[in-house]
């Protein structure tokens, strides 16, 4: 997810970085929680999308990230870590499912991003 940011982001820095490691493993590697390469790709749709401030629209964030989730979902059919772990393990034979998932995860995240790009004629 880190080199989608690195290639969509324009000031990608390391504090993106920073701000994304906490997210792998379903938050800090407890497999519990949301996928980190669903959370990590919310992450790079609000520095995209989000507000700056509170006066303008957080909608175009919501919109995006919404429709991030669904296909993701769609794609690999949940977003919770550890049985996504668990299935793309069986399914794959990988060692490490997280690439596997993590690959998946980008090209939907690189749908969405084409998507919001001509819907806003950038």
């Amino acid at each position: 997810m880190l080199a989608v940011g690195g290639h969509v982001l324009e000031d990608f820095c390391p504090t993106y970085v920073r701000m994304m490691t906490g997210l792998a493993g379903g938050v800090g590697n407890t497999k519990e929680e949301l996928c980190g390469a669903l959370s990590s790709g919310v992450v790079i749709l609000s520095a995209l999308y989000g507000r700056a401030n509170l006066e303008e629209s957080d909608e175009a964030a919501y919109r995006w990230s919404a429709l991030y989730r669904e296909r993701f979902r769609e794609a690999l059919g949940t977003t919770h870590c550890q049985t996504l772990r668990d299935r793309v393990g069986a399914r794959s034979g990988y060692r490490e499912p997280c690439a596997q998932v993590v690959e998946q995860a980008a090209q939907v995240l690189l749908g969405v991003l084409e998507e919001a790009r001509r819907s806003s004629g950038k």
